[in-house]
């Protein structure tokens, strides 16, 4: 056995922080993903880490590799130290260092926008579609809320145009769901399950996204946060929550990533969410009120805004979509199906709907300032 250390690493963390789920978010916990692990692998040997899902594996293994910054420790790889080496001496460790990840959704069938099981209807609304295809390969995209309908749906188009991801969603669950769909078509894919409205770990997520790739081009941003309830029975940390989740993160992954995009010689995109709701207002018809469409409006605002400010190199676009489908509104429609009257296309929207108009967006080098209306034909009298 050859005695020369390939892999030294020395009391390696990873620790997450993690809200409590719902509207209000009161409490904080710490979550230790990867704790103290320490190992050493000689060239020529061969070393197994098992445990089962969820024990740490996959992220200790992205640790290694820095596509993920670790809370603290040291990983040399043949006597490199991983974790100071600067971008393009760490491309040249990632070359020589692999993970093969462990997938075991692939021997399950997914729809094609993310959903299974019950909602099979979901899947045949809008007949087959056609692609919209435009030539992304080379190109670095973020999509967030990309375990959701939208943001799976637009993970889905801009991988099949070649694109490379980086994924994020605080569901993990569904967002491994779209990660394993992604592989699937072979277009290259981290994943970063974290909150987008908060500032600290969005700075890391984006840290993590330009030590894989290098350049950004795009940030699609489709993360929300909604509620049925009336104004005034809304606490004023739900409040902050949807205000939070919707405007705040769009600032906190500009701050993140925005100065990479500046710096680059080329141009490059933002697409921001909003929602027909922005603009008209929610009510009681819908499954937002007027938080969500003072958030969304905000949305617009930011959109515009950013637009002037980062001209000439980025250009910053939002879409508005109407209905589309998902568990809640296809519940909300179940209830009230006269809904669909005020659609003119005679049919609610799909993720695919929205992932085609911002396929476009990435295309068009000479729109800026855009809020689009993916909406059915709603606003037509």
């Amino acid at each position: 056995m050859n005695d020369h250390v390939l892999l030294d690493v020395k009391e390696l963390r990873k620790y997450y922080k993690v809200k409590s789920s719902g509207w209000i978010r009161r409490k904080t916990s710490l979550v230790k993903a990867v704790d103290r692990v320490s190992l050493t692998v000689k060239r020529g040997e061969t070393f197994g880490l098992v445990g089962e899902s969820g024990c740490g594996k996959t992220t200790f293994g992205r640790c290694v590799l820095r596509l993920e910054a670790p809370t603290s420790g040291q990983v040399r790889f043949n006597d490199v130290n991983v974790m100071t080496s600067q971008t393009q001496r760490l491309r040249q460790l990632q070359q020589k260092m692999q993970i093969i990840f462990q997938d075991p959704y692939s021997s399950f069938k997914f729809t094609r926008f993310g959903f299974s099981g019950k909602r099979r209807s979901i899947r045949k609304i809008g007949g087959k579609m056609k692609e919209l295809y435009v030539d992304l390969k080379g190109k670095n995209v973020i999509v967030t809320a990309a375990g959701g309908a939208i943001g799976s749906a637009c993970a889905l188009a801009l991988a099949k145009c070649g694109a490379s991801l980086t994924l994020n969603d605080i569901d993990e669950e569904a967002l491994t769901r779209t990660e394993a769909q992604v592989r699937e078509m072979g277009c290259t894919v981290i994943s970063l399950p974290d909150d987008v409205s908060d500032y600290d770990r969005v700075q890391e997520m984006g840290a993590t996204a330009i030590a894989q790739y290098g350049d950004i081009f795009g940030l699609v941003n489709i993360a929300g946060a909604s509620t049925p309830k009336h104004i005034i029975d809304l606490s004023i940390d739900e409040w902050q929550h949807i205000w939070n989740v919707n405007v705040s993160s769009l600032f906190n992954w500009i701050h993140a990533v925005g100065p990479n995009m500046l710096a680059s010689e080329h141009g490059w995109r933002v697409i921001n969410n909003s929602s027909l709701s922005g603009k008209q207002g929610g009510d009681e018809n819908s499954i937002s009120r007027a938080a969500h469409a003072a958030a969304k409006a905000g949305v617009l605002g930011f959109t515009r805004g950013l637009a002037r400010e980062l001209a000439p190199k980025i250009t910053v676009n939002a879409i508005c979509p109407g209905l589309v489908l998902n568990p809640r509104t296809q519940e909300l429609l179940d209830k009230k199906p006269e809904m669909m009257q005020r659609y003119p296309a005679g049919r609610p929207g799909v993720g695919a709907d929205i992932a085609k108009a911002v396929v476009y967006f990435m295309a068009a080098d000479w729109v800026t300032g855009e809020v689009t209306d993916v909406n059915g034909g709603y606003y037509i009298d």
